[in-house]
């Protein structure tokens, strides 16, 4: 991964998470060649034991094909949740949790609380 290439590395996203795209407000430029232009790319997607699903893929200048960096997006069901989270020097961190039930228990009980 290149740290020059970045403005911030790894920014906190909160709850956005990536599973495909770019940052591109995160990008000054390729350190090689200066061209502030990214491509997605070696994308790979696995499965582990838990059956987590996991898709990482490169960011690499469109020019040169110097590695920006590294994208990780994992996705899972658990407790009746779907979760999702991103780790990308670029793209930054996040995670997100949606419940697999039509109405999510925790957003009734937040509602009942106020």
């Amino acid at each position: 991964m290149c740290h020059k290439c970045l403005k911030t590395e790894c920014p906190q996203r909160d709850r956005i998470v990536l599973e495909s795209g770019t940052f591109m407000l995160n990008l000054l430029c390729c350190s090689e060649c200066g061209v502030r232009n990214v491509k997605n790319t070696e994308k790979h997607e696995e499965e582990d034991e838990e059956g987590t699903e996991i898709v990482t893929f490169s960011h690499t200048c469109s020019a040169c094909r110097h590695l920006i960096a590294v994208h990780r997006h994992t996705f899972s069901v658990e407790e009746g949740y779907q979760e999702y989270a991103m780790e990308c020097s670029l793209c930054g961190t996040g995670q997100d949790s949606h419940s697999v039930l039509p109405d999510d228990p925790r957003h009734s009980l937040q509602t009942e609380l106020l």
